[in-house]
């Protein structure tokens, strides 16, 4: 078992170092003390240290991959060649061979951080330090084959697995700076459940094989088919892990109307998802050269960033180049490939097209370390198209809901605009000329509440009624296909009098039912100056 994600060397890490070299200093120490002095058991034969060496390497490769409560937990059939060890070899070769093998597998093929390297192969001497200490301690004089030699070998088995659990905890509360106390009583049930079963199939292999040598052999089909197990079981726990956050995104983004809420969202899951170290979602603006919107989080540990990004040309145009030429499915791009990510100190990110409806809304990047010395594999990326399509829909539902307010919001101010005017500005229904809408300026002046005005025709105000009339001026409009028509009337008050009015009258578009705007103006006042100057002139 391993700890899930030491980081780069900071603050933190050197309190793992330290964590690390005390861890390796105790092994160090139980390695040439106590088991120095106990006894091997001969006379059934014994493994070759270099052969044993391999077994642990082979142990180590065998590997699955578990997250407990977002940490990643590694899990090996490494207590059978453990076990098998206890039995046919020295107790200083047991911890000396497992760490000879797990190093060749740490550096060669998982590439190991220093740090990692010391802290894991501090555990591993300490762990089987433990286990080849409590198993010659229960077993002393008894024969190790026999009930005493089997109980004893489980019990040494889970005992180290147990203290594997709380020192990995604990190495991981010191590099997250966080309890992990919920994830402590999982863990261990995985650990303890692994290791029971891995040390009760070794015990079988031993029994065999210390009494008939030659059928070592028989060992390789079971070992292989639990392997498989294991990944099966892994793949399953994966399955029902994915599922239950598509379906907690999927109620998360129910109803959100903010793309800034769903970007946020998004980044949380996908991190947890994927056991992502970094995570990135850009949302496209409109128009070219506008800001981006922007939601990124590094690791699990970390809190989430929403902001703008005004992207520098080059990044924009990489941007608009994967939107346009990406159908959804994720493809892979190396910090070589552009300067976005050389920026962002990620070697190897997951890009996925946010695909709307009709367009590209933007892009889900994903960077995190090798897991197991793979990539993304085909569940995963296929998982990944999902979560992103259920997204992008989500996003396009609130962008669309953002531009609806934006709409409302300039259709009140405008509505405001209108009311507050000094002309008199009516919305009539075309067909039965009905006031359906009347502004403040006109209820105040012509004397009529809100709801009495309602009641009231174009013809009402303007021709006293007089229909037939009202249509005579109309019929550019409706005839004719003029979009207005400018008359003058009378406009009547609700205490009869009246005065006279230029009514500008157009139809209205895409209104259903068609409407008809009328704006109306007072020209008393120039009636009156009209009339003065023409009885000037007569005098």
């Amino acid at each position: 078992r391993r700890a899930g994600a030491l980081g780069r060397l900071d603050e933190t890490a050197v309190r793992v170092w330290l964590f690390a070299l005390v861890l390796d200093a105790a092994a160090v120490a139980l390695f040439v003390g106590p088991l120095q002095h106990l006894p091997r058991f001969v006379g059934h034969g014994e493994i070759n240290w270099l052969l044993l060496a391999g077994f642990f390497l082979v142990g180590e490769l065998l590997a699955v991959h578990l997250e407990v409560r977002g940490s990643a937990h590694t899990y090996t059939l490494s207590e059978i060649p453990t076990v098998m060890a206890l039995f046919f070899a020295s107790p200083p070769e047991v911890v000396a061979c497992r760490v000879l093998g797990s190093l060749a597998a740490l550096i060669l093929i998982r590439r190991n951080s220093p740090v990692k390297l010391a802290f894991n192969l501090g555990l591993f001497a300490f762990e089987t330090a433990i286990a080849v200490r409590f198993f010659h301690t229960i077993v002393q004089g008894s024969p190790p084959v026999s009930p005493v030699g089997w109980s004893a070998a489980v019990f040494a088995m889970l005992a180290s697995s147990a203290v594997a659990v709380v020192v990995i905890n604990l190495v991981i509360a010191l590099h997250q700076g966080r309890e992990t106390f919920l994830q402590l009583g999982e863990a261990l049930t995985l650990g303890i459940t692994v290791t029971a079963v891995n040390s009760c199939l070794a015990l079988l292999f031993v029994t065999v094989i210390w009494n008939q040598p030659d059928s070592t052999w028989l060992m390789v089909v079971p070992v292989a088919a639990l392997y498989f197990a294991y990944r099966s079981a892994q793949s399953e726990r994966r399955k029902r892990k994915s599922i239950t956050h598509l379906f907690n995104l999927g109620r998360e983004l129910q109803g959100s109307v903010q793309t800034e809420t769903v970007i946020r969202t998004l980044t949380n899951h996908a991190v947890d998802m994927f056991n992502a170290d970094w995570v990135e979602v850009l949302v496209a603006p409109d128009s070219s050269g506008g800001a981006w919107r922007r939601a990124a989080q590094a690791g699990a540990d970390q809190t989430e960033t929403v902001d703008l990004l005004t992207p520098e040309r080059s990044d924009e145009d990489w941007f608009r180049q994967l939107m346009a030429s990406s159908d959804g499915a994720p493809d892979r791009y190396e910090s070589r490939d552009t300067h976005y990510l050389a920026s962002r100190n990620q070697r190897q990110v997951l890009v996925t097209n946010l695909r709307g409806e009709t367009n590209s809304l933007g892009l889900l990047l994903i960077g995190r370390r090798k897991v197991g010395y793979r990539w993304f594999d085909s569940e995963e990326k296929r998982l990944l198209e999902t979560l992103a399509s259920q997204s992008s829909a989500a996003i396009e539902t609130a962008r669309l809901a953002e531009q609806l307010r934006a709409a409302e919001q300039v259709s009140s101010r405008l509505g405001r605009i209108i009311d507050q005017s000094s002309s008199d500005v009516y919305l009539v229904e075309s067909g039965s000329l009905q006031l359906l809408q009347a502004n403040r300026s006109a209820t105040e002046r012509l004397g009529y509440s809100p709801a009495e005005m309602l009641r009231l025709s174009l013809a009402d105000l303007l021709f006293e009624g007089d229909r037939d009339r009202l249509e005579e001026q109309l019929a550019p409009l409706r005839e004719a296909g003029q979009t207005e028509v400018l008359l003058e009337a009378n406009q009547r008050r609700r205490d009869g009098t009246s005065y006279p009015v230029e009514a500008r009258i157009q139809v209205t578009q895409s209104t259903e039912p068609e409407c008809v705007l009328v704006i109306s103006q007072d020209v008393t006042a120039r009636k009156g100056d009209h009339k003065a100057r023409r009885e000037s002139r007569e005098k």
